[in-house]
């Protein structure tokens, strides 16, 4: 039993920004060779509405390249046909995608379940579960009839880049990330943060006792000095997990 989640306006932007004209249908077409293809239980789609974070910071996402033309358009019909090749459609106001995913995620782990996310999107790597919610970070197709994917899970999260699911915020947090318009901390690099996130697990912990962790005093006055920036920075980049969504999701868990 596997339940595909999908964050579809990344999805749709990978196609918008190499084909525009063809986007949308490149997009419904793969969406349901998918679903297809892994025989999922349950297939959805959630996507973008302006979101507190904007309200929050005034610069997030300040850093993503403008939309090609035509780009509204095409998600506008992608999110009408969704539907017609077998996927739920949700969008929340004051929320992104990825707090839909998160909370469909969370609800799939919840029930027993297995779940696959599909996005390429870094910040869904804190929804990672063990032996439950993988995240599928790119779909091939080798053959005419054969689909590939590039799957991430919590375990290979830990030989990449050193930190649990569980740490993934702080170490964007520290490490900082251009596209959303979060700076990081001055002198901590990936490196830095993964040996850091290994001496406390957490920047909660830290903060705690922060004379009590065993780490190089300069590394101690920039985590002091940059503690309100991180906090903000962590409130962007935390997923919410527990979106409101409308009656017909709870029904058909139920």
């Amino acid at each position: 039993m596997t339940w595909l989640i999908v964050d579809g306006n990344n999805c749709y932007a990978r196609d918008a920004f190499v084909n525009p004209d063809g986007a949308a249908l490149a997009t419904l077409r793969r969406l349901e060779d998918v679903r297809k293809n892994m025989q999922a239980t349950r297939a959805v789609v959630c996507w973008d509405a302006p979101s507190f974070r904007h309200e929050l910071f005034a610069g997030y996402k300040a850093g993503r390249v403008e939309k090609p033309a035509g780009f509204n358009a095409g998600l506008d019909q992608v999110k009408a046909e969704a539907q017609a090749i077998g996927f739920e459609s949700y969008e929340c106001p004051g929320y992104e995608a990825d707090d839909i995913v998160a909370t469909i995620a969370a609800a799939a782990v919840d029930e027993g379940e297995q779940a696959l996310i599909y996005s390429n999107d870094k910040d869904l790597h804190q929804c990672l579960v063990a032996g439950q919610v993988s995240q599928a970070t790119a779909v091939k197709r080798p053959t005419p009839l054969t689909l590939s994917y590039d799957v991430l899970t919590a375990k290979q999260l830990k030989i990449k880049f050193g930190v649990e699911p569980h740490q993934w915020v702080d170490y964007r947090a520290l490490t900082g990330d251009k596209s959303d318009g979060i700076a990081g901390c001055d002198g901590i690099g990936p490196k830095a943060a993964q040996i850091l996130l290994a001496k406390f697990d957490s920047l909660d912990d830290f903060y705690r006792s922060p004379f009590a962790a065993q780490i190089q005093d300069k590394q101690r006055r920039t985590l002091l000095a940059y503690r309100e920036q991180l906090a903000k920075a962590r409130r962007l980049l935390r997923l919410v997990v527990n979106v409101p969504l409308s009656s017909k999701f709870y029904e058909a868990v139920l």
